[in-house]
């Protein structure tokens, strides 16, 4: 996923030498704790601190808690490992627990046998407290590109102060700018004391204030319309219609109509009818925004309609209940007793524990620093690690990953670890279960800034230079065959680096295994075992790693498999233009936007990802407006993915003129991914042209990153996306009308196939 307005974090191709560990520190520090197993009583303890350190970090609302950062965490984690590891029955790992805890989370309490039953009810209120629990919008952790996500204590058990919502549909502003717009709604509204609720426009413009709004007043009562009538400014430049509620309430709201200066434009509308509907979403093209953040509002379709069998319902804020303590078996012969609300006074949560309260630390040296050669740090890292995605991870329902299985293999596997370099490798096999193409460890140590001089891809089953830069001096030429890299079979090189890559889908995970294959140090160089496309003997060739990869994955210029493309607009036949929308910006679009609508055909290339591209050039494709596919951020209220609702976002794109009405197709393989993949989902949904070439990566989201001790930082995807039909879009992606794969003749002849097929497709009368 990416915002309409480009913000978008870049994909970062990440890479490990897979032979030896150059880049890594090799050498222990003083406070390094050397490698030995972790099994059996000591394994358990382990996991138990694992399972615990989620449900308190993330659910346990203390002032504690709420005042540690991730290097907090992190540090007591690490303490948690040196501490527990060595109980020696149930009874010694709880006090081990509960002294760990002691400090930041009164009111834990970690039992040796099975704690003793919930209490009969819920915490009291009243007498002048409040009652705070966690509320979670995904995840914050404090990433700089987490900005979808949220993490607050908020109260609960009552109406939040000044709660109100709105439910919101952008509108076509080029249909409607400087015209008299009427614009109505069937509208019902259940009101408690107190409450109002308005219709509302919003125009922004380019004078003035910068905007303009006019409301009418929501009666209570029965079904009943409310008219706007509105001459919209001629230099407006974004508009919206939307039904606020102020207070507690139901608003029901169905048969949305328009005209422009007495036109009926009510089919310019998205959705005005409601019923396209999308069972467990929200009507397609609405909007919700709450606030605060505490308000639990909702918006469903429901049966009933005035004009249809179905119209859209504002409802809330709901009041969440106090929930009972959480009771949990950890393992190990322990479970514990959690609670999830704690009531507060001016001064803060109770029980008041220490005002200044003590974080625990490792027992290290002065000046240690974590890397992945002290044992503690890289356990630490799995048991931070694994408690993000237990509790937030929204892909489970279609990842069939053995997530409790994974802890047990990722802490066994680092407490042997040598070194950096073999943790590293740990933590990649730890996210590849995740099964997530956004996922990778990202650390100093692990980017290969560097690449070969050529571009090589997989073509029927064979590595084979593609491209080569100008001015190389290696003496390889496209069509020649690698068959062995350092001595390596390439296909034993590919597989152990596809084993090592997280993704959704072969196509993501083959596209980065050669790239990162062809990646390394400056200064390095790799052997390679070659048979020349001439046919003559197998040759060894020293090939240095001197072309800066760019970057980022899908950059053009960073290695990845590329085929000879026309100029990023071209017209390669009479009437028949190409476009390269990873290559392109809006200015490019725009300036070629009368000739694109005018041709016959156009040939949109989308084998990568549009870096510099809005989705402005789908507003030139379309007659109505259109929704994107669904972005769903969880709403976590408890531990283990439990009772999740959802927060649901989707982009509305206006129609744009000129449009083009010329036939149209799109080129597409795994290099699609993210942002790539929003944009071809709307291709798909609504059918704007054939899709040529393969399937895409089949994951999309905004990124979520956050740091474990040792300095690495782990990526993830921390939204769900839905087609715009409702089903998966994870390990699914874009499939192709018309799938075309590259052949080696094509190669050969220096022919681009999928282009090929993808002119021919709109060259057809």
């Amino acid at each position: 996923m990416r915002a309409m307005k480009r913000i978008v974090p870049s994909l970062i191709a990440t890479a490990v030498l897979l032979m030896g560990g150059a880049g890594f520190a090799a050498a222990a520090s003083p406070g390094d704790e050397p490698p030995r197993p972790l099994a059996g009583r000591a394994l358990d303890n382990v996991e138990a601190l694992a399972r615990l350190l989620g449900y308190v970090r993330f659910f346990h609302p203390s002032d504690g808690v709420a005042g540690m950062t991730p290097a907090d965490w992190d540090a007591l984690a690490m303490a948690g490992v040196q501490r527990v590891e060595g109980a020696r029955n149930p009874r010694e790992l709880a006090a081990a627990l509960d002294d760990l805890f002691a400090e930041i989370a009164p009111g834990v309490v970690v039992f040796p046998l099975t704690p003793p039953g919930p209490p009969p009810g819920a915490p009291p209120t009243g007498g002048g407290l409040r009652w705070l629990a966690w509320k979670h919008r995904g995840i914050d952790l404090d990433s700089p590109q987490g900005g979808s996500y949220r993490s607050e204590r908020v109260e609960i058990g009552r109406v939040p102060a000044n709660a109100s919502a709105s439910v919101y549909q952008d509108l076509d502003v080029e249909r409607l700018r400087g015209h008299r717009v009427r614009l109505s709604a069937a509208l019902r509204r259940t009101a408690a004391a107190g409450s109002t609720a308005n219709l509302t426009l919003l125009v922004y413009t380019f004078s003035g204030e910068g905007f303009q709004d006019w409301s009418q007043p929501i009666p209570a009562g029965g079904w009943g319309r409310v008219e706007l009538d509105v001459a919209v400014p001629a230099d407006a430049y974004y508009m919206y219609l939307s039904l606020d509620l102020y207070g507690e309430g139901k608003l029901t709201f169905d048969d949305v109509r328009a005209t422009a200066d007495g036109v009926d434009v009510t089919d310019h509308l998205l959705n005005p009818g409601f019923e396209e509907v999308v069972p467990g979403l929200p009507p397609r093209g609405w909007l919700l925004d709450a606030v605060p953040f505490a308000a639990d509002y909702r918006l469903r379709p429901v049966s009933g309609g005035t004009a249809g069998r179905w119209a859209g319902e504002l409802s809330g804020p709901h009041v969440q209940p106090l929930p009972l303590p959480l009771h949990k078996n950890l393992g190990g012969g322990v479970s514990v007793m959690v609670p999830l609300t704690l009531p507060a006074d001016a001064q803060g949560t109770l029980p008041r524990g220490s005002q200044t309260p003590v974080h625990p630390v490792p027992d290290k040296p002065a000046g240690f620093v974590p890397t992945g050669n002290d044992r503690t740090t890289r356990l630490a890292g799995v048991v931070v690690g694994w408690n993000v995605f237990q509790h937030f991870y929204p892909y489970f329902d279609v990842v069939p990953a053995d997530w409790p299985g994974a802890l047990t293999r990722a802490l066994t596997a680092a407490a042997t670890n040598p070194d950096e370099a073999a943790y590293v490798r740990t933590l990649r096999r730890f996210l590849v279960e995740l099964q997530d193409g956004h996922s990778r460890v990202e650390h100093p140590n692990v980017t290969l800034p560097v690449r070969f001089a050529f571009i090589w891809d997989r073509i029927e089953g064979q590595l084979v230079i593609t491209s080569v830069e100008a001015g190389a001096t290696h003496g390889m030429a496209v069509g020649d065959r690698v068959l062995q890299v350092d001595g390596r079979p390439v296909e034993a090189a590919l597989a152990e680096l596809e084993s090592l890559i997280p993704g959704a889908t072969p196509q993501w995970r083959k596209f980065v295994a050669l790239r990162e294959l062809a990646a390394g140090r400056p200064g390095g160089s790799a052997t390679l075992t070659v048979q020349p496309r001439s046919g003559g003997p197998v040759r060894t060739v020293v090939v240095p790693y001197s072309v800066p990869t760019g970057g980022s994955i899908g950059m053009p210029g960073s290695g990845s498999p590329e085929e000879p493309r026309p100029d990023k607009i071209a017209e390669v036949r009479p009437g028949i233009f190409y476009v390269d929308l990873s290559r392109i910006d809006d200015f490019d679009f725009y300036d070629a936007v009368e000739d694109l609508a005018a041709a016959d055909g156009v040939v949109f290339d989308l084998r990568g990802y549009p870096w510099f591209l809005s989705t402005v050039f789908l507003s030139h494709l379309i007659e109505r407006p259109v929704t994107s596919d669904w972005f769903n951020i969880p709403i976590v209220t408890r531990p283990d993915r439990q009772d999740w609702t959802w927060r649901v976002i989707h982009w509305i794109l206006p129609p744009e003129a000129p449009r083009l009405t010329g036939r149209i197709a799109f080129l597409v393989d795994g290099r699609a991914i993210s942002y790539a993949e929003s944009v071809m989902a709307i291709v798909e949904a609504e059918h704007l042209g054939v899709i040529v070439g393969g399937p895409t990566a089949g994951t999309n989201g905004n990124i979520n990153p956050f740091p474990v001790a040792g300095g690495y930082v782990l990526r993830w995807t921390g939204m769900q996306v839905r087609k715009p039909d409702g089903s998966p879009h994870h390990g699914v992606g874009i499939r192709p009308n018309i799938p075309v794969e590259r052949t080696l003749a094509g190669l050969l002849a220096g022919r681009d196939e999928v282009l090929e097929r993808g002119i021919a497709a709109v060259s057809q009368p």
